[in-house]
């Protein structure tokens, strides 16, 4: 049996993933929360609506994040910050029992057109397309442009020089013929480049 507590501030999402999960008799609701502190007893899976994107847990069970319209940069975030799926608000039953029987598992689930694009395998953007390939160093660049740091905490990170840093930056953006950081972040991705 998994044990599940459900977080929402708001009573509609609330009960309405309450209901879709009673339907599954291996899934037990425990409790149903307006807040994460108020999860005190020991659950398998925290279920969580999030309306911002905002959460912080720190309780022993899994988390299925559930966001109200997610973008595709919150999926790869959720999961690197500890999420074991990330799921929109309009989930069906089927998708949020799968999504919590994985994460009691220790199993990752996003949807698929989103894991496809977090693990560059999307068909549509086959490998070839790159006038020229990243150097090592390159590709370490854009590695840590997708965590999101600046330019000075990569220099540090990389015990090079923030102008250093600035060339390589110039340098992958021109290879990816990316117009700006994200959009390098987002090829590279595609491209199977990077993981997140």
């Amino acid at each position: 049996m998994t044990h599940v507590a459900i977080v929402a501030a708001s009573p509609v999402p609330r009960y309405g993933l309450q209901a879709m999960l009673a339907g599954d008799g291996e899934i037990a609701v425990d409790g149903v929360y307006g807040e994460l502190a108020q999860v005190t007893a020991p659950v398998d899976v925290v279920v969580l609506v999030a309306s911002n994107g905002d959460w912080e847990w720190e309780g022993d069970g899994a988390l299925v994040l559930v966001l109200e319209e997610p973008k595709p940069l919150q999926y790869a975030g959720a999961i690197r910050d500890g999420a074991r799926a990330v799921l929109s608000l309009d989930v069906t039953p089927e998708e949020l029992r799968a999504a919590v029987h994985a994460a009691a598992a220790g199993l990752v689930t996003v949807p698929a057109a989103q894991a496809m694009a977090l693990v560059g395998a999307a068909v549509e953007t086959p490998r070839q397309g790159l006038a020229e390939t990243l150097t090592p160093r390159e590709t370490e660049i854009l590695r840590l442009l997708a965590t999101g740091i600046a330019n000075k905490e990569i220099a540090a990170r990389l015990a090079i020089s923030e102008h250093t840093v600035k060339a390589h930056i110039a340098s992958v953006l021109g290879k990816l013929h990316a117009g700006s950081r994200t959009e390098a972040v987002s090829i590279g991705l595609r491209q199977g480049l990077i993981l997140l």
